[in-house]
């Protein structure tokens, strides 16, 4: 009898690994549906790192990004200027094409690595809500400061997920 008990307080670990697991095999893949993309649209860092130190925000979501500041003038600043022409064209490409699948590949991936933040700290919460729970939390209930520890846990990735995309998942 208390093997099952314990496995039916696992349960609903069980079942959201499960389901994070599957919904991956669903979601988009991050290969654009044009086969035409130009690199520079791919060249970015969520993170600054290595060559990537130039900060950048995209225009409609504001999600901050970093690029190599070599390639990115390249790419988006025609020869001989010293500034961005969002109207331009830079070697036979318009400038504002590249640039909104740029900043779209940027939000995707952010979108992407939110999800996952999220999906960890609401397992993390299942978790520690499991825990106050306990073993005998159904006679005697929880452990009150553990159940107050797990309500107050902060879920930071899914808020910034609906504050930026409007979903928490």
């Amino acid at each position: 009898m208390s093997g099952l008990s314990s496995l039916i307080q696992i349960l609903p670990l069980i079942l959201l690994f499960i389901m994070s697991m599957t919904s991956n095999f669903f979601s988009d893949s991050d290969s654009s549906s044009s086969g035409n993309v130009h690199p520079a649209a791919s060249d970015f860092s969520l993170g600054k790192h290595g060559s990537y130190q130039v900060p950048r925000w995209t225009s409609s979501r504001n999600v901050p990004y970093y690029v190599n500041e070599r390639k990115f003038k390249n790419a988006f600043y025609a020869p001989g200027q010293d500034y961005f022409d969002i109207d331009g064209t830079v070697n036979g490409v318009r400038v504002r094409q590249v640039m909104v699948q740029l900043e779209t590949n940027v939000e995707k991936a952010y979108m992407k690595y939110l999800q996952n933040a999220c999906a960890n700290e609401e397992r993390a919460r299942s978790l520690a809500f499991n825990r106050a729970f306990g073993f005998l939390g159904v006679i005697f209930g929880p452990d009150r400061a553990k159940w107050e520890a797990a309500q107050n846990m902060q879920t930071k990735s899914c808020d910034l997920l609906y504050e930026k995309f409007g979903t928490r998942r």
